[in-house]
């Protein structure tokens, strides 16, 4: 077994077991019982209620997706260090179904993977 940390969504604390670490980030599961389970997926629910209300959250006004480090900022997730210091995530993949998320901190986030899909379908 890796560490289990302390994640957030939307300020709600999850227990994250890594199952990697490398330079693209952690890859791992969320410890879902059936508590926390429902949280999760209310929490799921608000976010796709604010996006149809907002537009979502990781887009600027024109649609385009936010910079860098404007995109850690708006970031509904977080990771708690054990020295109680919080580090933004950006989620890069999550299945609800078996609690699989992967993530990516800052330093090396690559940026958006679709850029070259968007533009040519402009």
């Amino acid at each position: 077994m890796m560490a289990i940390l302390k994640v957030q969504f939307y300020g709600e604390v999850f227990d994250f077991e890594i199952i990697n670490k490398d330079d693209l980030g952690l890859e791992g599961i969320l410890i879902l019982n059936q508590d926390n389970r429902v949280k999760f997926e209310f929490l799921c629910e608000k976010e796709d209620a604010l996006e149809e209300e907002n537009g979502p959250w990781y887009l600027d006004e024109n649609g385009e997706r936010l910079a860098p480090d404007e995109l850690f900022v708006a970031s509904p997730w977080s990771l708690s260090l054990p020295d109680g210091s919080i580090v933004k995530l950006l989620s890069r993949f999550q299945d609800a179904e078996n609690g699989e998320i992967k993530f990516n901190f800052q330093e090396c986030y690559s940026g958006e993977l679709f850029t070259w899909l968007r533009k040519k379908n402009a």
